[in-house]
């Protein structure tokens, strides 16, 4: 799925993603949890911002 990408690089994820549907490389679930969209560096600051400010254990916290 990421044949030609230049590591380090922005990249689309859209044409990554309609590509390997295509292919039937994707898979999907219905979740009744959480969710929080990260897709830009300014976004995922806002939650990692969040998570420290409120102290929320996530997976990614060291014990």
């Amino acid at each position: 799925m990421v044949e030609g990408l230049v590591s380090g690089q922005p990249a689309a994820l859209a044409p990554l993603l309609k590509q390997a549907m295509i292919k039937f490389q994707i898979t999907a679930e219905v979740t009744t949890d959480n969710w929080i969209d990260v897709g830009t560096p300014e976004r995922l600051t806002q939650v990692n911002q969040f998570i420290e400010q409120n102290d929320i254990e996530h997976a990614g916290k060291p014990s």
